[in-house]
């Protein structure tokens, strides 16, 4: 074919393998700020307020698609429960706080 690639076909005949990637995940599909920021440490939750016992009127962003829902958060049973909105649908995601 077209281009010759000498380290790499270096690499393919010694039998390298590699077994680590350093890459941070970025949200490509993302808009505005958070457009390519490093998904470890971006904010996803954002402007909930304190209605009784639970956070509402605030937004959830997905990293994955970059889509960004309606939400609200509530502690129960020692459990972090985060629930997104669409229209009338919702979906409820429990995190647990890790070790």
């Amino acid at each position: 074919m077209g281009y010759k690639t000498p380290n790499v076909d270096r690499v393919a005949r010694e039998a390298m393998m590699f077994t680590d990637y350093y890459a941070e995940q970025s949200c490509t599909a993302c808009t505005g700020a958070e457009k390519d920021q490093p998904i470890v440490g971006l904010v996803i939750i954002k402007d909930l307020s304190l209605k009784g016992d639970r956070y509402k009127d605030g937004t959830l962003l997905d990293p994955d698609d970059g889509k960004i829902y309606k939400g609200e958060v509530w502690v129960e049973g020692g459990k972090l429960k985060v629930r997104g909105y669409l229209a009338f649908f919702f979906r409820t995601q429990t995190w647990v706080r890790g070790k």
